[in-house]
């Protein structure tokens, strides 16, 4: 049994990475055939993806340096792809081929995190499977459904689709996790690595600073009463001029600040390091993010009474301090200089407030809707308006959590929240026992921070939403482990090759007085087993509430006439569902007779009556009636057409550039009637006289 069990792990890690590169490959390549994307970023995708293979350190140094500027860059050379995601994604291509040319167990270096981020990466891919499947149930045949899919992971995958957010979402968590991996595991091959990442993090966080700080400045400047406008500027408007959510960057500029902050603790680095926490804490107050402001407070004062003793000199320690004071706090100088009034502060934070309030609401009773697996991964958005209280809807019809732990809770269940927070905890631990050895003091302790700054603010929003903000927040999580790991000797973080290549660490149980001993390599097969045999009963119950009037198959998308006649195009086959306790549809038909075709043939089935053929002989509409049976136990009937005659536009219209396979014209289809035509029998159909 146990020798079986450790087979189908390593056939399943095996499988798992090969699929993974795969999967990489696929979508890092996806800007090379993006319409609108300039050269000069499909050479920087390349560069860095050449780079990583031959050199992963430093591809992983441009990744940290530009992972936070990537929506900046997109913008000034006006391209239209994800910037941050397509240099993670080109970085993970070339370190993933890079480790298949040296295959190794490196999973063993991972230690007591590998466990969490494997389960955690199989509940994302077991939930985006599910709504894929959904997806496909709800728009097309599966051949079609395929086709869609496999053009958008190659052509559109950075240009973010909403109806695609599942696999964007599962592909970004694994991203994270990925970097937090690959830090941990480029630091073990090069002593300083991590502080190395962690400054280069904070040099692209103080460019990204100046830009959210330098846009509106200048725009501030160029009016003709720039001290009238200034409280409309600074005061009343959000400015993230780089991520498109201000909690977001609120969040990550506190993060960065306190970084910087812990590391001006360290001698020789004070002037540096507290000038530019200085300057991001300004960032963040120039974003608006309240919550990012109300959790950064606590955590600095915190930080502050942690890092003082070590310093060797009380005078210096002030000196910091005022300095920092100074320049983060100016704005206020400003603010009483010009007597602006902050009367409507509070009200707006009442607000806030109360938004979250309602917003926790609606996730408490999503997620008490589907409690063990959650409603899908990426799917909180489109489904809030069915859980969000009234008073919610007043503000917004359609919104996320505002709080990220509810969020992983209602998309991917309570099993999914445990194992997040299972990883956390792993990450803690690491973190706790490295900190007794650790070099880099003042920054790890700024580290350690900035990443509990983080996780309180998403308590008050979802800054995991945003990638600009989410890969430097997994990179500084992979820098707090790998800080002193070379130091660090005991017996949770070294592992024995010789005993085991994969991990020592097993899990205790106790039973009845005894001790029995369950390996990780079980736990994990288990648990892929439970959400494989899991996936056929979940894709059965969410179809229960798919309402299958709205849905069809083997169409192309609506088109109009010029006397405003909707209709599609179908292609070699098409269906449409109705509901059962409806006893008659009209269908209007339209063929295009072009050289070669003198008619065209059409196959209705639908279950309970046999096929029946119609022939259009000409290019008028005609308005078809279908009598259809008694219904019966299901809630939906299907009536499939079926073309016995395409043709392709380009092939038989000269001039024409049209590639579709077409099929003939259907109109908006009534399905309206609820009794029987006494004039039709059931299954008969009747040319309607226009």
């Amino acid at each position: 049994m146990t020798h079986a069990v450790n087979i189908l792990y390593r056939s399943l890690l095996l499988t798992s990475a090969f699929s993974l590169t795969g999967l990489v490959v696929l979508l890092a390549q996806s800007p090379f055939w993006l319409v609108g994307v300039p050269l000069s970023f499909k050479l920087t995708v390349a560069f860095v993806a050449i780079l990583s293979f031959f050199r992963p350190h430093n591809g992983l140094l441009i990744v940290a340096g530009l992972s936070s500027l990537g929506l900046v860059a997109g913008q000034l050379v006006e391209s239209p792809a994800r910037g941050s995601e397509a240099l993670v994604l080109a970085f993970f291509t070339g370190y993933c081929i890079h480790l298949w040319r040296k295959p190794n167990r490196s999973i063993s270096s991972l230690g007591n995190l590998y466990l969490p981020i494997l389960l955690f990466a199989f509940i994302l891919l077991a939930s985006c499977v599910e709504q894929i499947v959904l997806l496909q149930i709800s728009s097309n045949y599966p051949w079609l459904f395929t086709q869609r899919l496999v053009h958008y992971a190659t052509h559109q995958y950075l240009v973010a689709p909403i109806d695609w957010n599942m696999l964007q979402q599962t592909v970004r968590f694994i991203e994270g996790m990925g970097l937090l991996c690959a830090v941990l595991l480029l630091s073990r091959k090069q002593i300083g690595f991590a502080s190395r990442i962690a400054k280069v993090l904070l040099a692209g966080s103080v460019g990204a600073a100046a830009i959210n700080i330098l846009y509106p400045t200048m725009e501030l400047l160029s009016t003709k009463d720039w001290t009238g406008e200034f409280l409309s500027y600074f005061y009343m408007r959000q400015w993230t001029f780089f991520i498109s959510d201000p909690n977001a960057a609120g969040s990550y500029f506190g993060m960065m600040a306190l970084v910087a902050i812990g590391w001006g603790t360290v001698r020789g680095f004070r002037s540096i390091g507290f000038l530019s926490g200085a300057f991001l804490l300004l960032a963040l107050w120039v974003s608006g993010s309240r919550t990012a402001a109300y959790t950064t407070i606590p955590v600095l004062a915190c930080l502050m009474v942690w890092t003082i003793p070590r310093w060797s000199s009380g005078y210096k320690a002030l000196q910091g301090l005022l300095a920092m004071a100074f320049l983060s706090f100016s704005a206020l100088f400003f603010i009483w200089l010009l007597q602006i009034p902050i009367v409507s502060a509070p009200r707006e934070t009442m607000t806030a407030l109360n938004i979250r309030w309602w917003a926790m609401q609606g996730s408490l009773e999503m997620w008490w809707s589907r409690p063990f697996f959650g409603v899908g991964i990426g799917q909180y958005f489109l489904r809030s308006a069915e859980f969000f209280p009234p008073e919610l809807k007043a503000f917004y019809p359609r919104e996320n959590a505002h709080n990220q732990f509810l969020q992983i809770a209602a998309e991917l269940g309570t099993f999914g929240l445990a194992v997040f927070l299972w990883l956390l905890g792993a990450v803690t631990k690491r973190i706790w026992s490295i900190g007794r050895v650790v070099k880099d003091y003042g920054l790890f302790v700024g580290i350690v921070a900035g990443l509990s700054m983080f996780l309180l603010s998403c308590l008050g929003g979802h800054p995991f939403l945003v990638p600009e903000v989410f890969y430097p927040f997994w990179l500084l999580m992979g820098v707090a482990v790998s800080l002193g790991q070379n130091d660090f000797q005991t017996k949770q973080t070294e592992i024995s090759t010789k005993k085991r290549h994969f991990i020592v660490e097993k899990f205790s149980l106790s039973s009845s007085g005894s001790r029995w001993y369950l390996a990780p390599e079980t736990i994990l097969v288990g648990v892929i087993i439970l959400l494989v045999f899991s996936l056929p009963i979940r894709i059965s119950y969410e179809t229960t509430r798919i309402d299958f009037e709205t849905v069809s198959y083997g169409f192309h998308d609506w088109e109009t006439e010029e006397n405003q006649t909707r209709f599609r195009w179908t292609l070699g086959n098409s269906t449409v569902f109705t509901s059962s306790d409806k006893q008659r549809i009209e269908i209007p038909l339209r063929a295009t007779l072009v050289p070669g075709f003198t008619q065209f043939d059409i196959l209705i089935k639908t279950p309970g009556c046999n096929p029946v053929v119609l022939s259009l002989t000409d290019s008028v509409w005609h308005q078809y009636r279908f009598q259809l049976p008694k219904h019966d136990h299901s809630a939906y009937r299907r009536i499939d057409l079926i073309m016995k005659q395409t043709w392709i536009p380009r092939e038989m219209i000269p001039g024409s550039s049209d590639t579709r396979e077409l099929g003939i014209q259907v109109g908006e289809i009534q399905k309206l009637s609820l009794s029987s035509d006494s004039t039709l029998q059931p299954c008969q159909i009747l040319a309607v006289p226009s």
